[in-house]
């Protein structure tokens, strides 16, 4: 007599298919997977002066420290009630005010420490830059998670030299989970509100130039 055989609950594609819309269903559950899994994050930190000497002035005249964000995405979004932190301990440490940011577009904020948000054009977060290198990122409004960060902190700045997404990251629609150093780059002409251009992984060799207006 044969041995009578079992058979699991389902088939081998029976399970496939099941974990196949249980994933789906989890992504439109949790839009912020989906993000995840579509690629780079809509809005990052894309260039920041920690030691601006020379540069570029704020509106009191002042060579303030500057953080650039960029819209990567296709449409108009909304930064209100999001975050800007170099404590990974407090993520809630400088706040938005209501600004739009168009797709392809940057905006620039002053590390100052002048904790200014009455003028969309003129912000200040309440904090500066460290020159020998600290945690930075971008916070979405819930104030739980890190849209953008330098972990587990950028490297040592120099005056006038900018930090940042090297210029692939305008050039090919790709975004690695982890973040190396290689896809970042020194910058000895920054580019404020403008896409990064050149740059080196090293202070060595680097050219500086002045672009201040």
């Amino acid at each position: 007599m044969r041995p009578e055989q079992k058979h699991g609950i389902f088939s081998p594609w029976q399970f496939i298919t099941i974990l196949l819309v249980l994933s789906a269903t989890g992504l439109i559950m949790n839009p912020d997977l989906l993000t995840y899994y579509a690629g780079k994050p809509d809005l990052l930190i894309t260039e920041f002066l920690a030691e601006n000497k020379t540069q570029l002035t704020d509106a009191d005249g002042d060579f303030s420290d500057w953080i650039e964000i960029y819209n990567a995405s296709e449409k108009t979004l909304s930064l209100a009630g999001w975050h800007l932190t170099d404590d990974f301990k407090n993520f809630r440490k400088w706040t938005f005010p209501h600004a739009q940011i168009g797709p392809g577009e940057f905006l620039l904020v002053w590390a100052s420490g002048k904790n200014r948000t009455n003028w969309v054009d003129d912000l200040h977060t309440n904090f500066k830059l460290s020159t020998d290198g600290e945690y930075l990122a971008l916070i979405k409004p819930n104030g739980r998670i890190a849209a953008h960060e330098y972990l587990p902190k950028y490297p040592k700045q120099k005056p006038d030299v900018s930090f940042g997404l090297n210029e692939e990251h305008f050039q090919e629609h790709r975004w690695l989970s982890k973040e190396p150093l290689r896809d970042y780059s020194f910058f000895g002409s920054p580019t404020p509100q403008s896409h990064n251009k050149g740059g080196s992984v090293t202070h060595k060799g680097l050219k500086q130039g002045n672009t201040a207006e």
